[in-house]
């Protein structure tokens, strides 16, 4: 990720974590959220989105971002996983209660 695209993705996040609303200070990392595993690099060309921005990037914690990929389910369900084909502006993030608990 270049600096000028992680530059976007911290000024977007305004400082809190996308999965668990809390503070990040300077322990964030960035997560996309249409998995490059899951074709995520090449649909956001298709669709002409930028892959390394917002909407489709976010910063969240170290331990936040471990617990989506190890709950795709939940993270699905909260908007901290898409799918390629989706249309990643029009799924939102939801705070994961679970994470939300443990800070």
């Amino acid at each position: 990720m270049n600096p000028i695209d992680r530059q976007i993705t911290w000024d977007h996040s305004r400082g809190w974590c996308a999965a668990c609303g809390n503070r990040l200070g300077d322990q964030g990392v960035v997560h996309h959220r249409v998995l490059k595993g899951m074709g995520g690099k090449k649909g956001a060309r298709a669709a002409g989105e930028f892959y390394d921005r917002p909407p489709i990037t976010e910063v969240i914690h170290d331990r936040c971002h471990k617990w989506i990929h190890q709950h795709p389910a939940r993270a699905k369900e909260t908007g901290h996983i898409v799918p390629f084909w989706a249309d990643v502006s029009e799924v939102p993030t939801t705070v994961i209660d679970e994470l939300r608990r443990a800070a």
